[in-house]
């Protein structure tokens, strides 16, 4: 089933006194493809909640209109909507088994109790959960009762399955977990779903596209691989996973000067012209950092201040000082395996990968880097 919402407001507050009023939803379209999983992705306060919760039917729009298909749903019954709902807090009745919890739909439905059988034999076997079937929720670990909740939901045969932060409460391997586990079921039942969360890993990792929310309005659409590597501004990109913010000066013929290097460019920001400075965001592993060397003089130099050791990478901090800019780099490093690092205190080149240069159409205020 496709979801379409166009053009959905929701207020809070008193609509005799303007002073006192809250737009949540700020005018939002959007459209879900069928079988696809899209994540609302955002900071606490930005909406996405909320936009989930209209959708569910469990707040009316202030305007607009949630399609369902063809069918307008705003006057439809969030328990007539063909819609199941994960929360975040497992919402799993305390004093009823594994069993007996997943089956609650469909016991509510007066569904036959063979038919109960064959849907719950199939669902608790889909999420893992066989043998647990008369376990209570307080002999289950947080995972497991993630699932039950996970399989109440699909034992309905949605057309439309809302997840509403689902991981929150989990540590984060179970968490890690928990996300390649609801990914691989919702590509196998090929239910179309909407996920809410605002941890950026998440987002990134079970989604088809994701949508980027800001103040009640949708900031930027795209896949995971668009939003990382080609944010539309400078809060996607500080949103979506570390970034460091450079000014950049734009020269002709698809060249621009980034610190005292001067590099071709796949790509520019219409609009701009020859002399504009505006902002390059580079991910930490687009810069590159060496050994001072006699070859390396044409490079940027900076001092490392700091070095994080993060598994697979080395996380240094580099403080560069110099007549084009004064700013603090984050670059990342592949972990050699041996004890040959770079050292605190030492001086390095720095240089960008040109491939990796995205230019937004912003001009530079660097006090918010990072």
């Amino acid at each position: 089933m496709e979801l379409n919402i166009n053009n959905l407001v929701k207020e809070f507050g008193s609509f005799d006194d303007p002073s006192n009023r809250v737009v949540a939803v700020d005018h939002v379209n959007l459209s879900v493809g069928e079988g696809e999983l899209v994540t609302l992705l955002g900071p606490s306060g930005c909406g996405k909640t909320t936009l989930l919760r209209m959708i569910a039917g469990f707040e009316d729009p202030t305007s607009g209109d949630v399609f369902f298909g063809e069918e307008r749903v705003n006057n439809v019954a969030p328990n007539q909507r063909n819609a199941t709902m994960v929360f975040q807090s497992y919402a799993i009745f305390p004093h009823l088994n594994v069993y007996e919890n997943i089956a609650f739909g469909l016991r509510l439905k007066k569904i036959k109790e063979k038919e109960i059988e064959e849907k719950m034999e199939q669902v608790i076997d889909l999420v893992g959960l066989t043998g647990l079937e008369s376990r209570q929720p307080s002999q289950l670990s947080g995972g497991q009762q993630q699932r039950v909740a996970l399989a109440r939901a699909i034992v309905m045969e949605p057309a439309l399955l809302l997840f509403d932060e689902p991981l929150s409460n989990l540590d984060a391997k179970l968490r890690e977990q928990m996300r390649i586990e609801i990914r691989n079921l919702q590509k196998r039942l090929g239910i179309t779903s909407v996920y809410v969360t605002h941890d950026q890993a998440e987002a990134m990792s079970i989604s088809d596209r994701i949508v980027v929310m800001n103040k009640g309005r949708i900031v930027q659409i795209g896949t995971p691989f668009d939003l990382y590597a080609r944010p539309a501004n400078s809060f996607v990109a500080a949103f979506i996973g570390k970034v460091n913010f450079m000014p950049v000066r734009i020269k002709d013929k698809g060249c621009v000067q980034i610190g005292g290097a001067t590099l071709q460019v796949t790509e520019m920001p219409s609009g701009c012209s020859v002399d504009d400075t505006l902002i390059a965001a580079l991910r930490p592993e687009s810069l590159i950092i060496g050994h001072i060397t006699e070859e390396s003089n044409i490079y940027d130099r900076g001092r490392i201040i700091r070095r994080t050791f993060l598994g697979t990478i080395i996380e240094y901090e580099i403080e560069v000082h110099n007549e084009y800019f004064s700013e603090n780099l984050i670059v990342h490093t592949v972990n050699p395996m041996t004890p040959d690092l770079f050292e605190i205190g030492e001086t390095v080149f720095i240089r960008c990968k040109e491939e990796a240069i995205h230019i937004l159409c912003e001009t530079p205020d660097l006090s918010n880097s990072r």
